[in-house]
């Protein structure tokens, strides 16, 4: 990493409650662990081992569909207290290195490391340690993505899953090659609203979007950014000093998409309530 610029570590923890459950219990240890509903009730699944996603299980899966996908699967009730016992102690490990931790949920958070690292060393060396600490004290495996700002951080640490520790490029070129594989990556919600609802036809029949014209990429920008902003301002709804500016711009960006051809404001509703329940606070008190 360039000496002048910030330096942030975004460390996110691998299967977090599955693991817990692993861990505490060794028996379960290689075998595909869902923490959520039983497989024969109604519910969703809170988290799942690297095990159970090789047969498709994800978070959020309704209980019932992941036991016909994963029928050997071990269902285990969420055991909220002890998950928050053992992410107080995975922070305050973070803590160690530098009191900048920005936590992002129950198990994840961005640090940043840049004037850490004249008393740790390196920013690769301050993430070895910091692993290495995590797994010597609670068991567990975390991945860490290292990069000059937030955004490139997180990804990173996404794309050296599980147990892996990416630092990222300084420079243009060699960033956009690292990514150029994934550019072509969106969800399946965004492809159908591009060609649907925005006439973009050349994502959808795999063209690459670096070659799209001035019009066609804001035309995109204006799908993808809608939503976006629509849930953050839900999200703004949920503070108490800002539920007019939220209101506002929330009744803005329903009409807008509501005025697109062929799209009707269920699925804007239906993207922000998911996310919403998604991204909820987890109260580490």
């Amino acid at each position: 990493m360039s000496e002048d610029r910030r330096v942030f570590l975004h460390v996110d923890m691998d299967a977090f409650f599955a693991s817990v459950e692993q861990h505490d219990h060794p028996e379960l240890r290689g075998k595909p662990v869902i923490v959520g509903a039983p497989g024969d009730k109604r519910g969703v699944v809170a988290a799942c081992s690297y095990e159970a996603r090789k047969f498709g299980v994800h978070s959020a899966m309704p209980s019932r569909e992941a036991a016909r996908l994963c029928p050997h699967a071990v269902f285990v009730p969420v055991n909220g207290k002890r998950y928050g016992d053992i992410s107080r102690q995975i922070f305050a490990l973070m803590a160690r290195f530098t009191p900048y931790v920005e936590p992002l949920s129950v198990d994840e958070a961005f640090l940043d490391v840049t004037g850490a690292q004249l008393y740790f060393g390196p920013a690769p060396e301050i993430a070895r340690q910091l692993k290495e600490a995590i797994r010597r004290e609670t068991g567990l495996v975390a991945s860490i993505g290292i990069a000059s700002n937030k955004f490139l951080a997180k990804l990173a640490s996404d794309l050296s899953k599980p147990d892996g520790l990416l630092v990222m490029p300084d420079t243009r070129a060699d960033i956009a090659a690292l990514l150029a594989p994934l550019f072509l990556v969106f969800e399946l919600w965004q492809l159908v609203m591009a060609e649907r609802y925005v006439g973009i036809k050349q994502i959808a029949r795999g063209g690459d979007p670096r070659e799209m014209g001035p019009s066609e990429s804001v035309a995109f920008l204006w799908v993808a950014g809608m939503a976006v902003y629509a849930f953050w301002a839900l999200m703004l709804l949920l503070t108490p000093h800002a539920r007019v500016f939220g209101l506002a711009l929330a009744a803005v960006t329903a009409v807008g998409y509501s005025a697109r051809r062929n799209c009707g404001l269920k699925w804007i509703l239906v993207i922000l309530t998911l996310e919403a329940i998604r991204h909820k606070p987890f109260n580490r008190e």
